[in-house]
């Protein structure tokens, strides 16, 4: 069995588009940077099938061949040179920017929907968590009267990556979330079991895992934190700008959520002063006349 040509691979090295070579069963031999981080994202193990099978057809019929993955937004194009087989991938632009399209009117639909806040939060966080395969979201909001983030939605969090979802410190030696929420910048991390805090370092298959957490605010003000966290290679500039997108929608949602509180607790405290008054009025304290005449 031949090997790639390393001269072929250190011209590659800096190019955006992936550039992958395989033997006839269709096993990786080497990759450049761009290829292997298209086989390391959310979409690696159908980009690998894909290859075998483009292996297998370049291999009988001996022509180019071309096939696309993810619902069309990564195509291959792969020939034989000897014994092995060398395939250009790349991710078409056109096909993500349309898949974000889609998101965003997903989010704008959930957001506009009339419901309680956590149902409106819990459905504004699942087109995105369903745009990132393999991948979940999770919003926390700031309770300022204990520093704390604590969880409002979440969606598509396996079991094993509960943890994350616990009350936060809103400062930045906490947790991604807390930094977040505490300086008002994002926060990431391209491999979650490298993280500075000792609890997401302990999240089962860290090393495969990248993490992004943004501040959520309204007027200047900071009300929370989105944490997204999937496949390491999975957080790009579309998946930001997802996130940013939500991040903006939820600050409403979360300011029109404290809102509804502070105009709850009003009316609560209102109607226990009024049953106070009602109480005395009745006469629960012997000997106080409220009809009485001042001298």
């Amino acid at each position: 069995m031949g090997q790639p040509p390393d001269t072929c691979f250190e011209l590659l090295e800096e190019l955006a588009a992936g550039a992958i070579a395989l033997d006839g069963n269709g096993v990786v031999l080497r990759a450049n940077p761009a290829g292997q981080e298209l086989l390391d994202g959310p979409d690696g193990d159908a980009l690998r099938e894909t290859l075998v099978k483009m292996c297998e057809h370049t291999g009988r019929t001996g022509r180019l061949c071309e096939a696309t993955v993810a619902s069309g937004a990564i195509r291959a194009v792969m020939v034989k040179s000897g014994d092995i087989f060398v395939a250009a991938v790349e991710r078409l632009v056109t096909a993500r920017l349309r898949a974000e399209v889609q998101t965003l009117r997903s989010l704008l639909a959930a957001v506009s929907h009339s419901a309680p806040t956590r149902e409106s939060l819990a459905a504004t966080l699942a087109p995105l968590a369903a745009s990132l395969p393999r991948g979940w979201a999770a919003l926390f909001e700031a309770d300022p009267s204990r520093e704390m983030l604590v969880c409002m939605a979440q969606a598509g969090v396996p079991e094993e990556h509960r943890a994350l979802l616990q009350p936060q410190r809103i400062d930045k030696t906490s947790s991604m979330a807390g930094r977040a929420a505490a300086m008002g910048v994002p926060v990431h991390l391209s491999d979650l079991s490298l993280s500075p805090f000792e609890a997401e370092r302990q999240v089962p298959d860290g090393g495969r895992c990248a993490a992004l957490a943004l501040p959520v605010g309204k007027a200047g003000a900071i009300l929370g934190a989105l944490l997204l966290c999937g496949p390491r290679g999975m957080l790009g500039e579309g998946e930001i700008r997802l996130a940013q997108s939500l991040c903006d929608a939820a600050g409403a949602l979360l300011e029109s959520a404290r809102q509804e509180r502070a105009l709850r607790e009003e009316r609560e405290a209102r109607r226990v002063l009024a049953d106070e008054v009602s109480s005395l009025r009745s006469g629960s304290r012997p000997g106080f006349n409220w009809d009485r005449t001042p001298p």
